[in-house]
């Protein structure tokens, strides 16, 4: 018998997918008007004997539907061979690896499958005392979606902070799902069935097994400005005090131009002892240390600045390649956007790449035209993101402090964020086969791939 061809792998994962969605269908449609229906007659008239034994044998048909759902998740799961063998998976015994090929051998064919239709959170504003940011993303290595998830809203919720024995800066925040399934064929929120959660890391278009997961019930941390709150750059908070002159004068940094521009502030530093005083367009180079950035994951960039006398010009903060042939992530920030004398943090609004070609890394920070007045910069943080149900977050640590020295915007208990969800619900292979039976996606795009449609 000959191996499948990719068009009759297509047929076949098609088919599987129009026989749940149809039972789907049914399930929360005309079954969900019927059980209704019969829970309404139960407890019409009085409390009698009967209605107790009728409500158990209604769970108990319940539960038997429930299995039958669960039975149908087993076909997908039991075609993995068939997706191996199509992407050409070293172990064919190995579901995992069979998936995972195959994943693999659309994105090197360029084949997508429909979109399961999210809308997706680009931006969550800080509910209650801090005023860190978060960095929110939603699209893989390849530059696709990440096209699954829970249809919710979840919430990143602070559960210890600094007066609870957290390090300033890296306080603890609980990822919080939506508790929606009534039904055992219902997908539910995250809190219900936990976050998409993938193993990836076995094929090279994937995440790599170095992508810092998280799921509902679990905690993430914040990014503070030391390397103790979580941040890569060495000295980014600039507490390692200047130290003479010229290119070297500021401990882990080289400075390739304006040296003599930058001063150290401690009269009214931005956070800590020190902060950093612009006068004019400088250019200073840290260099990560051995694989504090890993390739195949993603990271984000903030830093916190202070506006004075009107300044102009443009803020950068990059992360690139040592000989600068590639910059992964650059944060930019206008300061004529700024107000006067007040610090504020800036965040990448969403986490960048680090790709499985990087080279050796450096940050890079650059004042360019600056214009009438001084600039303050403090607290340069570089940090990992994390792969949480669908998203890509990097929560970092907005702390600054009065004239008097006093922490003002650090995150406390309860301070959190809320990232929504929303899809159209299309892509009937992406939510059936991928998502609901297999717990993972495959590259997507409004319009399949000629053969690799939806079941009509």
């Amino acid at each position: 018998m000959a191996v499948r061809s990719a068009a009759e792998v297509a047929d076949l994962i098609q088919a599987i997918t129009e026989l749940g969605y149809n039972l789907h269908t049914f399930l929360t449609g005309t079954m969900v008007t019927d059980l209704d229906a019969l829970e309404t007659q139960i407890a019409v008239g009085d409390l009698v004997p009967e209605n107790a034994q009728i409500t158990g044998a209604m769970n108990s048909f319940i539960a038997a539907v429930g299995r039958a759902w669960d039975a149908w998740k087993q076909i997908p799961v039991a075609a993995a061979p068939a997706l191996g063998r199509l992407g050409s998976s070293p172990n064919l015994g190995d579901f995992s690896l069979n998936v995972d090929y195959f994943a693999k051998y659309l994105v090197d064919n360029s084949i997508e499958i429909e979109k399961r239709g999210y809308t997706k959170d680009t931006a969550s504003t800080v509910s209650g005392s801090g005023t860190g940011v978060l960095s929110v993303g939603s699209t893989d290595l390849n530059g696709d979606i990440i096209d699954y998830g829970h249809v919710e809203d979840f919430v990143l919720r602070c559960a210890k902070d600094y007066a609870d024995g957290a390090v300033a800066g890296a306080e603890e925040f609980d990822v919080v799902g939506t508790s929606s399934r009534k039904y055992p064929w219902d997908e539910g929120g995250s809190g219900d069935s936990g976050s998409y959660n993938y193993a990836f890391g076995r094929v090279t278009t994937d995440f790599s097994v170095n992508q810092p997961r998280s799921a509902s019930g679990s905690r993430i941390k914040s990014i503070g400005a030391s390397t103790a709150a979580g941040n890569l750059v060495t000295n980014g908070d600039f507490e390692s005090a200047i130290s003479g002159s010229g290119a070297s004068k500021l401990p882990n940094w080289t400075i390739n131009t304006g040296d003599s521009t930058l001063t150290q502030e401690t009269t009214d530093p931005i956070n800590g002892t020190y902060s950093l005083a612009c006068a004019d367009d400088f250019e200073m180079d840290h260099f990560l240390s051995q694989g504090r950035l890993k390739p195949g994951t993603f990271a984000s960039i903030a830093i916190k600045v202070e506006r004075k006398s009107s300044a102009t010009g443009t803020l950068t903060v990059k992360v690139m390649d040592n000989d600068e042939g590639t910059t992964h992530g650059t944060l930019t920030v206008d300061i004529s956007t700024l107000t006067n004398d007040t610090p504020v943090v800036k965040a990448l609004a969403a986490p960048f790449i680090v790709p499985l070609t990087a080279e050796d890394l450096k940050v890079q920070v650059e004042l360019a035209s600056l214009a009438t007045g001084t600039i303050k910069i403090d607290d340069v943080m570089v940090g990992p993101a994390t792969l949480v149900n669908g998203y890509v977050l990097a929560l970092f640590d907005g702390t600054t402090q009065d004239a008097s020295g006093y922490a003002q915007g650090r995150y406390k208990k309860g301070d959190s964020f809320t990232i929504q969800t929303t899809s159209a619900e299309g892509g009937l292979i992406q939510k059936y086969f991928g998502n609901i039976a297999l717990g993972r996606y495959f590259r997507s795009a409004t319009s399949a791939t000629a053969d690799w449609s939806d079941p009509s």
